[in-house]
């Protein structure tokens, strides 16, 4: 006996989470599944399928994306990898890992082919659109806004890569010098050319 949809989706998910990785036939699957589906008239189905089928392709960009994550910096220690797709930004993927040293603490973040990614591009462009203390620099080639709040001691630096992918650092009881050296771990000209 066949089980309902709802019963092999969330057994597929279950399956996923626990495998923690998407597999390309999983993908599929799927969409040969919605097409069944859509053909048998079963709309609300064939839409769940290919929610479900989209969902994995963005772990697989996401298992790509994860690779650009840095090892820690000398003296730092990096935590597990993490890769999810987001809702942040209107969609997309993002993966971050987070990094301790004594009670200070650096996250790097990149998200990729976001909807809102591209009106927040046009901030790296135009220095009148910076707020606070917010500073444009250039970094391994790539520009780069940082931010170090008042206490000295919290910041932040983004940088755009590719129209496609913002990669973000924020730290908590670091210095601007951490923040800096985390960003010239990337390899922005790889990241750019990612699909």
């Amino acid at each position: 006996m066949r089980r309902p949809w709802p019963a092999r989706f969330f057994f597929a998910l279950a399956l996923l989470w626990l495998t923690g990785t998407a597999r390309a036939d999983d993908v599929k699957d799927a969409m040969a599944e919605a097409l069944r589906a859509y053909e048998a008239g079963e709309y609300t189905t064939a839409a769940g399928q290919l929610d479900y089928a989209a969902q994995l392709v963005r772990q697989l960009k996401g298992g790509r994306l994860e690779t650009f994550l840095p090892e820690p910096v000398a003296g730092w220690t990096g935590a597990k990898k993490e890769v999810a797709a987001t809702s942040m930004f209107g969609g997309g993927t993002s993966v971050e890992r987070a990094y301790t040293k004594l009670d200070s603490r650096i996250t790097v973040q990149i998200i990729g082919d976001a909807p809102m990614l591209q009106g927040l591009m046009m901030m790296f462009g135009n220095p009148a659109m910076l707020q606070g203390n917010a500073k444009l620099q250039t970094i391994k080639g790539q520009r780069a806004i940082v931010q170090i709040e008042p206490n000295g001691t919290d910041g932040e630096l983004s940088i755009a890569v590719g129209q496609r992918f913002l990669v973000k650092i924020t730290g908590n009881r670091i210095s601007r010098d951490d923040l800096i050296a985390f960003a010239q771990t990337i390899d922005y000209e790889e990241l750019a050319k990612t699909n």
